[in-house]
């Protein structure tokens, strides 16, 4: 019980040193383009802060679904510009590439 207490004084009055802005660094974002590669786009990516460190959503373009190790490299590259734990919620939109004749676009 006192160790509960004890955490919860301690993250509420612990200096906060990092920035709490929602953008995300320029740097940052050109560096997780260039992990994603030819294969995904950045679609968005949007920051929040809690009690538990910081929260990146990240939602990519691609034609295929992103793989767990797409979010584990971004993970570790944000855990560079961020000095709190990192959690990344990565959302994949597919996109059907139509070059087939056959299909008209509507």
């Amino acid at each position: 019980m006192l160790a509960v207490v004890a955490l919860g004084v301690y993250l509420s009055v612990r200096p906060d040193d990092r920035q709490h802005t929602k953008h995300v660094p320029v740097e940052l974002m050109t560096s997780m383009q260039e992990h994603l590669g030819d294969d995904f786009r950045l679609a968005s990516v949007a920051v929040a802060y809690d009690e538990l460190g910081v929260q990146l959503n990240v939602r990519v373009l691609g034609t295929t679904l992103a793989s767990e190790d797409v979010a584990h490299e971004i993970r570790t590259l944000t855990r560079k510009y961020f000095s709190a734990p990192v959690r990344v919620r990565l959302t994949t939109e597919v996109q059907a590439e139509v070059d087939e004749p056959g299909l008209v676009s509507r």
